[in-house]
């Protein structure tokens, strides 16, 4: 299995946390780490750190608008939606 090659700093002094899961989970964590080039440890660490950003992918469009909007003084940005016609909707 090929390491992780990113920017974060070794975890040789964090301590390690012992996790009991069902051999099915194990198996297709196993199986989708290989896939992705990770330890079975990177591939689980990657996929809790995906599911704290989760909720922003998830919000529909009316949401993730609502959420910017929000932080954002009153009155000081606006958002239009619409179709962008191009060359070849015009013809």
């Amino acid at each position: 299995m090929s390491k992780e090659s990113n920017s974060r700093p070794a975890t040789a002094h964090i301590p390690p946390f012992g996790l009991r899961m069902q051999p099915e989970l194990r198996a297709s964590l196993q199986e989708a780490a290989v896939e992705n080039g990770r330890s079975l440890n990177a591939e689980i660490v990657a996929r809790l750190e995906a599911s704290f950003h989760r909720d922003v992918l998830s919000l529909k469009t009316g949401e993730l608008i609502d959420a910017l909007l929000d932080r954002f003084p009153p009155g000081k940005v606006s958002v239009t939606i619409g179709k962008v016609e191009d060359d070849h909707d015009q013809e």
